[in-house]
């Protein structure tokens, strides 16, 4: 008898490392004697993690549509672990949810994308051209996966810290 471990994600690059696991897991199990072996493999999947040969418990990935949905579960006790994002956990723990952020699990997995023909190569370009476009009275449109989302809050701190003016 091992322990269940309802683990909670989002289907986007938050959930990246837990799926490069579960899907390279015969990777993990001859490099490194920890893997999680697939028992039902896939999105809202169960997988059994193993260490040096021995079953220690079995993982019901939970896929949720939100960070904030995800917190809501994780503060009521209906799943045991998350992967998500920073804002939505700050904002249920400032609210007095009992969690807490243990690791950060990766520290470069967003980044600004634009078309291959822009007219700049790099985020110092970037905001030259945008500041350019605003100087002829152009708007500049970006978008980002969600209001509240890790990149919203990064890229709004990025624009405001170049003191470039944005609209929601």
């Amino acid at each position: 008898s091992v322990p269940t471990i309802d683990f909670g994600y989002l289907p986007s690059d938050h959930d990246a490392a837990l799926f490069v696991a579960a899907e390279n897991w015969e990777y993990f199990r001859d490099n490194y004697g920890i893997y999680l072996s697939p028992v039902n493999a896939g999105p809202n999947g169960t997988y059994n993690l193993v260490i040096n040969g021995t079953t220690m418990a079995r993982i019901n990935l939970i896929e949720f549509s939100a960070g904030s949905a995800a917190m809501t579960a994780a503060s009521q006790g209906n799943i045991d672990y998350c992967i998500i994002g920073v804002p939505p956990a700050i904002l249920f723990i400032d609210q007095g949810a009992p969690v807490k952020i243990i690791s950060p699990l990766q520290t470069e997995g967003s980044g600004v994308v634009v078309s291959i023909d822009a007219p700049y190569d790099d985020w110092d370009g970037f905001v030259e051209w945008i500041k350019e476009q605003q100087a002829n009275g152009k708007t500049v449109k970006i978008g980002d996966p969600m209001l509240g989302s890790i990149q919203d809050v990064m890229l709004k701190r990025a624009l405001k810290e170049e003191g470039i003016p944005y609209a929601e």
